[in-house]
């Protein structure tokens, strides 16, 4: 739009340095985010908008225009791969364990909603089975989000739904190239910036998660939206717009009525933030009203039900807390529920499945020391000795990750009982 705008008026003149102000400002940000793949898109839709300005002799093949794209991903993939290196290993791993779940669902997938559960239960599994090196378990993350779209939409709708996908941006990308090596395509200066956007987007689709960021998705579907009207030829008729006419009567009440139903889900959400910070305060009985008023309206969120087990296992409500977290655990998965879930069963007795709730926490993510802890403890509460030497020292060969006071202390602590629990600890002779 920049190069399209004249500067014979004022307000053209004035658009157009907005716009160039607004892309510089944008080009900084994604710097200042650090985000390697926004980098990457951002290059590879600034080389499509370019595309009009290079000698047409060169890009009025489809080859050469692929091979020119083709050189600048693998170029920015190698360069950016040297700047942060144990995150592209993290997201290997990512990747490794999705690759897994979809190799047990590969027709229809595990289904919408249900990937950080399975995530997690395939993880700990792997690393339970004995087979992950140190690195991946150093590196290992909880898997809220796959990293890669086209992996996410296998894993949770498999082949099936991936084919569809798939298919549509085919038709797409084809007769955006078509476009795009067109002799007129210099006329066609908003339809490049569309066919720049679409192909930064699904770029960085292959390494993050832009599909759940709302302005993204909008995004996405206008600029669809644009490029398919403008690959076939669509008449002017009168059913046309009774199509338009009709399409509007009713999309209107229904948006509507979605802009008042997340209206009240906004105040609800307000509330339970609320709730949050007087549990911070110590205010514990206000904090439990209002998380109690909530729950009809949040009763399926495992956010929401691992906040509010944990405002009633600091009120010392353990059993409706530990309800709760089994509901929670039965629909997501993270050290901190099973850590939590175990001490209240522990403290209602539950002394077997206290254990395997902390050993799970233990192989969801392997470096945490606070899970091997509390295992450890229970042996003690429960004379188990061998048991607790054994886990203790688990702990202090395990390496650390990030060094903290609570690390420390708990290394210091199982130390201390080696020494007291060992054979050779014995009195002076005097």
């Amino acid at each position: 739009m920049y190069s399209h705008l004249s500067t014979d008026n004022y307000k053209s003149r004035f658009f157009k340095y907005f716009l160039l102000t607004t892309s510089v400002c944008v080009f900084f940000n994604i710097c200042l985010t650090e985000s390697r793949a926004a980098i990457l898109a951002g290059i590879l839709g600034c080389s499509i908008l370019g595309f009009p300005h290079i000698h047409l002799q060169f890009v009025k093949r489809k080859i050469p225009a692929l091979l020119f794209l083709a050189s600048i991903i693998i170029l920015g993939m190698a360069a950016l791969y040297l700047w942060k290196t144990d995150s592209v290993i993290g997201r290997l791993f990512i990747w490794k364990i999705s690759i897994r779940l979809f190799m047990d669902y590969p027709l229809f997938g595990i289904g919408p909603n249900h990937y950080t559960y399975n995530f997690g239960h395939n993880q700990a599994d792997y690393f339970q089975s004995g087979r992950s090196t140190i690195g991946e378990e150093r590196i290992a993350g909880l898997g809220e989000f796959t990293f890669n779209e086209y992996l996410g939409i296998a894993v949770n709708m498999g082949i099936v739904g991936l084919g569809l996908v798939l298919l549509i941006i085919y038709f797409l990308v084809r007769g955006s190239l078509d476009i795009l090596v067109s002799r007129n395509n210099k006329k066609n200066t908003f339809l490049i910036g569309c066919i720049g956007s679409l192909a930064s987007i699904l770029l960085f689709a292959f390494f993050s998660y832009p599909l759940s960021v709302l302005p993204i998705c909008i995004h996405l579907v206008l600029i669809c939206g644009i490029l398919s009207s403008n690959l076939q030829d669509i008449s002017k008729s009168s059913i046309k717009k009774r199509l338009i006419r009709w399409f509007v009567c009713i999309t209107f009440p229904v948006t509507v009525a979605l802009l008042y139903h997340y209206y009240n889900y906004a105040q609800n959400l307000v509330k339970w933030q609320q709730a949050i910070e007087l549990e911070a305060q110590g205010k514990l009985l206000r904090a439990q009203e209002q998380m109690t008023k909530l729950y009809n309206r949040f009763d399926n969120n495992p956010s929401y039900l691992v906040d509010y087990g944990s405002i009633l296992f600091n009120n010392k409500k353990y059993l409706r807390a530990e309800k709760l977290l089994s509901l929670a655990s039965q629909k997501t998965t993270s050290p901190y529920l099973y850590e939590m879930l175990g001490q209240c069963q522990q403290i209602n007795g539950k002394v077997t499945v206290a254990a395997e709730s902390f050993i799970f926490a233990h192989y969801l993510l392997p470096y945490r020391f606070k899970p091997k802890y509390l295992l450890w403890k229970l042996y003690l509460q429960e004379g188990q000795k061998d048991k607790a030497k054994s886990i203790a020292k688990e702990i202090v060969s395990m390496p650390v990750k990030v060094e903290t006071y609570m690390v420390t202390r708990m290394r210091r602590e199982a130390e201390r009982f080696l020494k007291e629990s060992s054979p050779t600890h014995l009195a002076p002779i005097k």
